[in-house]
């Protein structure tokens, strides 16, 4: 067999993973989220031709080949989580805790939110480069642990895969739990972008004149539609004809034709909106005629309320564009900052003894107050006041400016964290009050430094300016309603206007959920199966390759001739581990969610029957086997009605039970077997050399 006759298969998988499939959802046959499913397939394929390496070259069975898969995919998944969606915060280091942690996170007893961190192993995967090296790495790293020490111990044969099996629920059930920091069985999700750099970029969108004038012109021809209806005598058919058909669809194609609006504007629309579906509905009913009048004078009511807004906000616009940059530049200056009062030692209340008849009583529950100058601080952020505590032997509550914020107790020396909600810190001159709350009998409290900590991340970074929008690079993690939505671009007792009012703050970066992203990941998929086919075809071509096979076919004799067997037996481990690693890394953003699910035992014995089906010792079965069966999968695990019959999706399980059987009675070889079995191989080969001999001409 020459070169083009051994690479027929890969060469005809190639011309339709890279040619066919681009090509018919070019054309418009299939949608992207079939593409995607496919490239979703191709890295189980990948991890398919790992296991083939190790078990069809080496003799090695390991049924951990899943919990490998899913390291790769908490790799990536965690690097797509710190670039997820805006919800949680910002710890006190400046990472914002990733949506998908918030929701989980294992606090200690006695912590808020104001405690939580990104925990110190999640933040090497914020970079991409670094998360696909670790993606490659760590599995690597796992399976070198397992197998220096198993093979080392000659443990072989269904042992080992007896042990790598409790690996597998050993590594399930310790990903599942919450206190891991690995999302526990909600596992991670909320992705939202990439991004490529050091830094985040944030785009500000200002809400457009193009828009607001666009706006403007619409509400005037809708007025003049609504008059229309009222002006002239229709039926009540031929009015709802004329709301549905002309009114509806050009408010409709008006609302989507423009961009981010400001907030008064959309709500006006939304009443344009609200009081059209009125008059559907009661030109609908016909029965009383009054209504249907009632219901246009509203909507005209609407329209003439929804001009005022656009008018005004056409009037703003230009204040608010600049008011929108010095808030922004004044973001990028600001620092978090860590306010430190020292107390002088003891607070006393001294007020609270009166003396009778010569002897001093007990204080009463009078308040011991202390004046704490924190100036130039931000009222409508929230804080943490951390209280030294040192000589508290009861029980006294806390409040700020008048307000409770937590309570000291009894104990040895700590420091108490009390989160102080928005709007309880003013600018200047607030007023920290300690109260006992019961009866105590003691007149001091001790207590050390007090330190005011704000939730604001040092921004820094930089800002450039783009037509009417804002470029954004902070110099760390930022949380985009704390830090850019809920700015105050315009303070006024009658008009407090915030940054979402008049803006739309976006992360800048190809989108997991966007149709190119989409595409090229599934490019990417196939050229990294076609990466793994030759890179393992390599090495079981080269002289390690025909020690591995010497490993399978008689270790012993082999060990006898000076080899090492482990060393060979733990580079195959490795490899195969890589490889599940990197078939984790480029699932994940196409499935947009990864649990320890993944990593159960099944799913291990899954890999082994996509391998056995396919063909176990020649590569391309493993990844005909892996395509194959998960596309039955996908065919026989939705219902379907075969004339009297309905298919269930309960009933797979007989499906791939069936397969396994029949691979191991009739064709051990898998699919692979089948052209020579019938008889086709001869005359595919003919029709092949035919193909490259036309090529060649």
């Amino acid at each position: 067999m020459n070169v083009a006759e051994k690479l027929r298969v890969p060469v005809i998988l190639a011309l339709i993973g890279l040619v066919l499939i681009p090509s018919l959802y070019a054309m418009g046959f299939l949608s992207i989220e079939t593409v995607s499913r496919l490239g979703r397939y191709m890295t189980y394929a990948i991890l398919a031709v790992g296991l083939d390496l190790l078990w069809g070259y080496v003799g090695i069975l390991g049924l951990c080949q899943a919990t490998f898969f899913c390291l790769g995919t908490y790799a990536m998944g965690m690097y797509l989580a710190h670039h997820g969606e805006p919800a949680g915060t910002v710890d006190g280091y400046g990472w914002k805790i990733p949506a998908c942690l918030f929701v989980v996170y294992d606090s200690d007893v006695g912590q808020t939110q104001a405690d939580w961190t990104v925990p110190f192993f999640w933040k090497p995967f914020w970079s991409l480069p670094m998360t696909i090296l670790l993606g490659l790495i760590i599995p690597a790293a796992a399976a070198f642990a397992i197998g220096y020490f198993v093979f080392r111990s000659r443990v072989r044969g269904v042992y080992f895969a007896i042990l790598t099996q409790a690996i597998a629920v050993a590594g399930w059930m310790v990903f599942s739990k919450n206190d891991m920091m690995l999302g526990g069985t909600n596992g991670l999700t909320a992705f939202d972008h990439f991004t490529f750099g050091n830094h985040e970029k944030i785009e500000v969108s200002v809400v457009r004149e193009e828009d607001l004038k666009e706006i403007e012109k619409g509400l005037g021809e809708l007025q003049g539609k609504q008059a229309q209806i009222t002006g002239k005598s229709m039926s009540a058919s031929e009015a709802l004809e004329m709301l549905e058909q002309e009114f509806a669809v050009d408010f409709t194609r008006l609302t989507e034709s423009v961009g981010h609006l400001p907030s008064t504007v959309e709500a006006a629309l939304q009443k344009v909106d609200k009081k059209t579906n009125a008059c559907v509905e009661a030109f609908q009913s016909a029965e009383k005629p009054t209504f249907a009048e009632t219901a246009l004078d509203e909507l005209k009511l609407a329209l003439d309320e929804a001009m005022a807004p656009v008018k005004q906000a056409l009037s703003d616009r230009p204040d608010r564009l600049k008011e929108v940059q010095v808030a922004l530049e004044r973001r990028r200056k600001e620092k978090r900052s860590t306010v430190t009062k020292e107390v002088d030692g003891k607070m006393y209340a001294l007020s609270n003894f009166e003396q009778a008849d010569g002897n001093e009583t007990s204080p009463n529950s009078e308040a011991m107050e202390l004046n704490i100058p924190f100036g130039g601080q931000d009222p409508y952020r929230s804080y943490v006041l951390v209280l030294e505590q040192r000589g508290v032997d009861e029980e006294w509550a806390v409040a700020l400016n008048d307000r409770n914020i937590g309570n000291l107790k009894r104990g040895p020396p700590q420091d108490i964290r009390l989160s102080v909600p928005a709007g309880v810190l003013k600018a200047s001159g607030n007023s920290l009050t300690i109260r006992p709350v019961s009866p105590h009998d003691q007149d001091e409290i001790e207590i050390g430094r007090i330190r005011l900590i704000g939730d604001v991340p040092p921004i820094g970074g930089t800002l450039e300016k783009k037509g009417d929008n804002f470029i954004c690079v902070p110099e760390s993690g930022v949380n985009l309603n704390v830090d850019y939505n809920d700015l105050v671009i315009h303070e006024d007792p009658a008009n407090r206007v915030e940054l979402r009012d008049w803006a739309k703050v976006n992360y800048l970066g190809p989108r997991v959920k966007g149709d190119s992203v989409k595409l090229i990941l599934y490019v990417l998929t196939v050229l990294a199966l076609f990466g793994a086919y030759f890179l393992c075809r390599w090495i079981v071509r080269s002289r390690l390759g025909r020690v591995l096979v010497a490993i399978r076919d008689d270790e012993s004799t082999l060990r006898f001739f000076g080899y090492r067997p482990y060393v060979y037996k733990l580079f195959a481990f490795c490899v195969a581990a890589a490889l599940a690693g990197l078939g984790g890394m480029l699932y994940v953003p196409q499935m947009t969610i990864t649990t320890p699910r993944d990593m159960e035992a099944a799913m291990s014995i899954l890999v082994v029957v996509w391998v056995a089906v396919g063909g176990r010792g020649t590569l391309s079965g493993a990844i005909l086997g892996a395509l194959a069966v998960n596309l039955l999968y996908n065919y026989f695990t939705s219902e379907h009605d075969f004339l009297l019959f309905t298919w269930k999706s309960d009933y797979w399980q007989f499906i791939l039970g069936g397969l396994f059987v029949s691979v191991v009675l009739f064709f051990p070889r898998g699919l692979m077997s089948l052209p020579e079995k019938f008889g086709l191989s001869q005359k595919i080969a003919n029709l092949w050399a035919k193909l490259m001999r036309g090529r060649q001409t």
